[in-house]
């Protein structure tokens, strides 16, 4: 909110899954879950990077639905971020990949 005052903080969203992927990651279901531990590492750290792209890209055009910001504006914005999106998707996905590589 522009005026600071209730929602979600910033980077909260990114913060929280990436709280949530470290705790995968550390918890003993490798031998267990195999593959699918992976999956469910790699999809957070996925998700850690949409994130990212929205309260980097999207935030500030989305307060108070838009009213602040011209349409083409809010439309380049959404472009950006659908764009951004995929770009941090991927490499947190990445990142995500290589720290689960690293721990074996």
């Amino acid at each position: 909110m522009p005026n600071r005052h209730g929602g979600a903080p910033f980077f909260g969203g990114p913060i929280i899954l990436a709280i949530l992927f470290v705790v995968v990651v550390t918890l003993p279901l490798r031998e267990s879950l195999g593959w699918l531990w992976v999956a469910a590492c790699v999809t957070l750290a996925a998700s850690v990077g949409w994130r990212v792209a929205y309260h980097l890209h999207m935030r500030h055009a989305e307060e108070y639905g838009g009213a602040y910001i011209t349409p083409e504006e809010y439309q380049r914005a959404v472009r950006r971020y659908r764009l951004m999106a995929v770009v941090y998707a991927v490499i947190g996905a990445a990142v995500g990949y290589g720290i689960v590589w690293w721990r074996g």
